[in-house]
Formats: C-alpha cells, sequence, structure tokens
C-alpha cells in the first residue's frame, strides 16, 4: 500500500503542475487574444512566445503521465488506457480527495483553455478575413469587381 501512496503524491503532485500551467496558458492566451488588433507586433510576438513557452515540454509531461498512469496500472491489474484521473479516484476512495479536487479543477481549465483557443482562432480567421478585404478593396484592378482576384505580385504606377 506504501507504494500507491507514492503513486498517488505522484500523481498529485502531476496534476498540480498541469493545473498550474493550464492556468499560465489561459493568461498567455487571454493576453494575446488583448493585443491581437492592437497592432502592437512587438506585444504580439511577446505574446506568441509566451504560448509557446507554456507548451513546450508537452511531450516530457506526456511521458510522466504515460508512466504515472502504467505504474498505477499495474498496480491495479488493469490496462493503462483504462485509467483517468477520475478513475484512480473513485478505486482509492477516500484517500484520493486532493487528487481528485485536482482532477475537477483542471478539468475546468482545460476547457477554458480549450474555449480561448478556439475563440482566439476564431478572432485571428475574422482579422485574415478583414485584411483581405482591404487588400482586395485597395489593389483590386479598376475593371475587375470579382471577389479574390489576383492580387500577388502586381505591380502599382504610383504616377497614376
Amino acid at each position: 500500500m506504501k507504494t500507491v501512496h507514492a503513486l498517488l503524491h505522484q500523481l498529485e503532485s502531476y496534476a498540480q503542475e498541469e493545473l498550474d500551467l493550464q492556468n499560465r496558458l489561459l493568461a498567455a492566451l487571454d493576453a494575446q487574444r488583448a493585443t491581437l488588433f492592437s497592432g502592437d507586433l512587438v506585444a504580439m510576438r511577446a505574446n506568441v512566445e509566451l504560448v509557446d513557452e507554456q507548451v513546450r515540454g508537452s511531450a516530457a509531461r506526456a511521458q510522466r503521465r504515460h508512466d504515472l498512469l502504467g505504474r498505477m496500472a499495474a498496480h491495479f491489474d488493469v490496462a493503462p488506457a483504462t485509467l483517468s484521473l477520475g478513475s484512480i479516484c473513485a478505486r482509492l476512495g477516500p484517500e484520493a480527495e486532493r487528487l481528485a479536487r485536482l482532477a475537477s479543477e483542471l478539468r475546468v481549465a482545460t476547457q477554458a483553455v480549450m474555449h480561448s483557443t478556439r475563440r482566439l482562432a476564431a478572432l485571428a480567421r475574422m482579422h485574415v478575413r478583414l485584411n483581405d478585404e482591404i487588400l482586395d478593396g485597395v489593389l483590386a484592378d479598376k475593371g475587375s469587381s470579382a471577389p479574390g482576384s489576383d492580387r500577388c505580385g502586381a505591380l502599382v504606377n504610383a504616377e497614376v
């Protein structure tokens, strides 16, 4: 049983680290959303770097999670793919109360990150469409009003 307690403690530590990461990632995404339309390229680049910094190391974290779940699965004599933090909490009962709380908070934070990511992606797509419309309007051939006209490589006569 001592091994299970050690594994439980390691899972709690892992869940806390993931929760902290998700909260930092959410803050970075919110900052990126705030700067998206500001026109401040320096701030946008800094926020992209901040998001990248939060995401870096995901392979190592995934491996750590895989190892912990594998060891816990061996203890319960089940396949690792059948375990989740919630199912481990159910198996361990009251002694996994802290892990259950962390798992719940982690679920909420992960959903918030997913929502923020989708919102940021939608705003970025809208920004691209707006830029395309502006470029189409500015660079459109006077005789052609076809949307999406080929504007790449077009020369503009500045003397006219």
